[in-house]
């Protein structure tokens, strides 16, 4: 569980604000790894004022650490976005390579429904590849 507190912006006229974030996940049978998480914020620039997904990980080999799949729900801050913004609803299909000991690499797919960036269109994919490397 984190509590987070902004302090107010002045000059980019952006408002105090807090808010709230839990996360769980959890390693079964040396395999699945579902996990949930849940934030609320309450101004202070968040682009969201709630969200919450949840999914799992299922652990292929060594080197193939976890294939995934996994759903968000989140509602746009009306202080960001106003009144009349749709929920966005997003899935994603992810798999985390273990590439050496210290390095790991994680491509994704994400279909992201009422995108709250991108009122334009009401659905939209989008690529992602996520590296990380552990000193």
């Amino acid at each position: 569980m984190v509590f987070w507190h902004a302090a107010e912006r002045k000059q980019l006229g952006i408002p105090s604000g807090w808010g709230l974030a839990f996360s769980y996940s959890h390693l079964f049978i040396d395999k699945f790894l579902p996990f949930f998480r849940a934030g609320y914020a309450n101004d202070g620039g968040a682009l969201w004022d709630r969200s919450v997904s949840m999914g799992c990980g299922y652990r292929i080999s060594e080197m193939i650490d976890r294939l995934g799949l996994g759903f968000n729900w989140g509602r746009p801050s009306k202080n960001e976005f106003g009144e009349s913004m749709d929920y966005q609803f997003t899935s994603e299909i992810y798999c985390h390579f273990n590439l050496y000991k210290m390095f790991s690499a994680t491509p994704s797919i994400q279909l992201l429904i009422n995108p709250a960036l991108n009122q334009e269109v009401n659905s939209i994919f989008v690529y992602g590849f996520r590296f990380r490397a552990s000193l």
